[in-house]
């Protein structure tokens, strides 16, 4: 199962290392690997897009694309774009932040989809990202009803593997 390869490379990796910001970058580094394995043109991770005032986690890039400079890109050049996050939305700011940064993208191109990606989201956070809050496609890996740790103990975190990487796979394959 891929969700548990994918959870399992960024637990190995951010031991011991307790940090947010750690967690963050390896979650999107592990998450651009994979990715490229799938064989899609992926950006570097925290980039940007010409004419929106955000940063990008990672995006899906056509064929043969070039940045402006470093990791800075034109708006035509991008299929995709991901918010990422290991353990989902940490509350109603969350949500704002990424609506937000949505609609600045969509501003600059209607046609680049916005994809928010989490490893792990309790489905009964009252803060959960959702179409309902968010305009974009949701990807959750993992989809425990209480939080990690406790699904963790309890052995049933793994049995929570949603099936979603293989739709996420799929969805941009599309979009080529």
């Amino acid at each position: 199962m891929i969700e548990k390869e994918i959870f399992d490379k960024i637990s190995n990796l951010r031991q011991p290392i307790k940090c947010n910001k750690f967690l963050g970058a390896i979650t999107i580094e592990v998450i651009k690997k994979f990715l490229k394995k799938e064989g899609f043109n992926v950006s570097e991770r925290d980039s940007f897009i010409k004419g929106v005032p955000n940063e990008i986690d990672l995006m899906i890039l056509k064929e043969n694309v070039t940045p402006i400079f470093s990791s800075y890109y034109n708006p035509e050049d991008i299929l995709a774009i991901f918010e990422i996050k290991f353990r989902g939305s940490f509350g109603a700011s969350d949500i704002e932040h990424i609506k937000k940064m949505f609609e600045n993208v969509r501003g600059v191109n209607p046609k680049i989809e916005c994809i928010y990606l989490t490893i792990y989201e309790n489905q009964r956070y009252k803060h959960r990202i959702n179409k309902t809050n968010v305009y974009g496609e949701i990807f959750e890996l993992f989809k425990p009803s209480t939080n990690m740790n406790s699904a963790i103990k309890k052995g049933v975190f793994y049995d929570s593997a949603s099936g979603d990487w293989e739709k996420l796979v799929k969805y941009i394959k599309d979009l080529r």
